[in-house]
């Protein structure tokens, strides 16, 4: 995989007649689309569940990969709004496409979101909604959707 590419582009000068070779570089940007296929699935524990995606297809990373941030912040119990608790976060390394988010809070629905960062920063987000309903119920995904940062 290259970071940066070089391209030599001849041209001509009208004025002298005369051929030059203008390089053009392409440097490293943030990657343009976000993970795929976000979800959360599969309780590990009763307070664990394991979120998976996709990794960015390859044109449109315009980078090295050099790992992936996941959040999570807890939305909502019952009725009850929490979107005032801190957002967590989380730094997966490059090859991995799974995390299991520990220490979560039955019956509360929580925001997660994945990105992929390049050595120029950070992606746009893959969001997804879960959590645990119960210890017998296991892990209940609300629903699956891409957004911007």
């Amino acid at each position: 995989m290259q970071d940066l590419t070089i391209f030599l582009v001849p041209a001509l000068d009208i004025r002298s007649m005369k051929m030059h070779d203008f390089h053009i570089k392409l440097f490293y940007l943030v990657p343009s689309r976000p993970p795929a296929a976000l979800a959360t699935v599969s309780k590990v524990s009763p307070r664990s569940i394991n979120v998976t995606w996709k990794p960015v297809p390859q044109e449109f990373m315009h980078g090295t990969l050099v790992h992936y941030e996941v959040t999570y912040q807890p939305i909502e119990v019952g009725d009850i709004t929490k979107e005032e608790e801190p957002m967590q976060r989380i730094i997966v390394e490059a090859g991995q496409t799974f995390k299991v988010l520990e220490n979560l809070e039955p019956y509360v629905e929580y925001r997660i979101s994945v990105a992929a960062r390049t050595a120029k920063g950070l992606g746009p987000r893959a969001f997804a909604l879960g959590g645990i309903e119960s210890s017998i119920l296991g892990a209940v995904t609300r629903g699956t959707f891409t957004g911007g940062k």
